[in-house]
């Protein structure tokens, strides 16, 4: 793993990369991490099971600290502010690799950071008004853990066919059955844990195993 400092709309955009050494890969992916106001980094745990997870597979992967976050600058943005974290990263991300199929993922706030960038990315708009030339990605799978559909406007967001929901029944942070309904309502796949809190403590094993199953290939 590397980690180095990138440019971003706050300033600086603390990043963590896994490159496969044989070259480049067909695909990358961007995993987004939890509420930066209460202890969220991109060294939780359920961040740090998504990012294996990828990079086991062969895919590039990178996480990142939100502003405000670790050594990244600034100061908490709402959500609009870290959704153009995410977006300055992924811009980073192209000019790394050439790939251009993406996955996605994010856990609980940065649910929604995945979710809500997911949907600028197909309305097929730059993902950056300051970035002169847009970057089409193709989105694989989008892997929602948690998601903050409680605290954020998720209802109307426009989200890949391949997004899949993954919700603990014993969750205390988020309304379980709020994201249970949102995520039958939109007709997302949906995976749920029993006796499993927000966190997934002692659940990470399961949670990767779940994750396998809904991966789809990048061919």
């Amino acid at each position: 793993m590397n980690e180095q400092l990138i440019s971003g709309p706050a300033g600086s955009v603390q990043v963590r990369s896994h490159f496969p050494s044989e070259g480049n890969s067909p695909a990358m992916a961007l995993i987004c991490h939890p509420h930066p106001l209460f202890g969220g980094t991109m060294d939780n745990k359920v961040v740090s099971t998504l990012f294996r997870f990828y990079r086991d597979r062969g895919v590039s992967v990178v996480a990142f600290n939100f502003r405000g976050v670790g050594q990244s600058t600034g100061t908490h943005g709402d959500g609009v502010g870290e959704i153009a974290d995410a977006a300055a990263v992924l811009n980073w991300m192209a000019s790394q690799c050439a790939a251009r199929t993406l996955y996605l993922a994010g856990f609980s706030f940065g649910g929604y950071i995945a979710a809500a960038l997911a949907d600028q990315l197909a309305c097929q708009s730059s993902i950056n008004s300051s970035i002169q030339n847009p970057i089409h990605w193709r989105i694989k799978d989008l892997g929602l853990v948690a998601p903050a559909v409680t605290h954020y406007a998720m209802a109307a967001l426009t989200l890949p066919a391949n997004t899949t929901v993954y919700v603990g029944a014993q969750d205390d942070v988020v309304d379980p059955q709020a994201i249970i309904d949102w995520a039958n309502h939109h007709g997302h796949a949906l995976e749920i844990f029993p006796d499993t809190g927000h966190f997934f403590h002692g659940r990470l094993t399961e949670l990767k195993t779940a994750l396998a199953e809904h991966f789809h290939d990048w061919s």
